[in-house]
């Protein structure tokens, strides 16, 4: 599934599935959550991190939609600043 597939994917759901929590601050509230719990979890236990970083995508893809970007654009700008930043 490419990442504008993933976003269609949850814009889709979102709308068909609407709930009073998807506030901008909620959202970041629920990322900060998983940051926590992906921090405190062993990187042994794969199935533990990936739950806690599949809910972060779920969640950035939230906001991204939310606010119109283009993640796969936006992801590409950054690894080209990374590639100058590097090369300087």
């Amino acid at each position: 599934m490419t990442i504008k597939e993933t976003q269609e994917l949850i814009e889709a759901w979102v709308h068909k599935h609407p709930t009073q929590e998807d506030g901008d601050l909620n959202i970041m509230s629920q990322f900060s959550e998983n940051l926590d719990e992906l921090a405190s979890k062993s990187s042994s236990n794969n199935l533990e991190c990936s739950k806690e970083l599949s809910e972060m995508i779920w969640l950035t893809t939230v906001l991204a939609n939310r606010y119109n970007v283009d993640l796969t654009a936006a992801l590409i700008d950054n690894l080209e600043q990374k590639n100058r930043l590097e090369s300087e």
